[in-house]
């Protein structure tokens, strides 16, 4: 995927909002930390395979400081910013429960598939 579809793909664009939903960047801020950490741990398989059948693996120490850098985001996102964005949905469309049940089991489904990658 190239830098354009990149941006494309995901929001990399900090937001132009109100002090009190700084939250906003700032979770936009971690996803971009952890995407490039993720990059970064696929390059170095990449960049020093010369031979297909030499296998490299990125070092303990960084896929570790990955996963705690994963679980930081995903607790952020799943116990603070989820209920705000959610909240935030409700108060403006009216209708609580239904966006609730439909998104929570989605994003509950997320978390738990990477707490199993970590």
């Amino acid at each position: 995927m190239g830098t354009s579809d990149f941006g494309k793909k995901f929001n990399t664009t900090l937001q132009n909002v109100d002090e009190k939903y700084s939250w906003i960047n700032d979770m936009i801020k971690a996803r971009q930390e952890l995407v490039i950490m993720y990059i970064k741990l696929l390059n170095v398989s990449l960049s020093r395979s010369s031979n297909q059948k030499d296998v490299c693996y990125p070092s303990y120490e960084d896929v570790t400081d990955f996963c705690n850098h994963l679980i930081d985001y995903i607790s952020h996102g799943h116990f603070d910013l989820y209920p705000k964005i959610i909240e935030l949905i409700e108060n403006c469309s009216g209708r609580s429960l239904s966006i609730a049940n439909r998104t929570m089991p989605k994003i509950e489904q997320t978390t738990d598939f990477l707490m199993k990658f970590t």
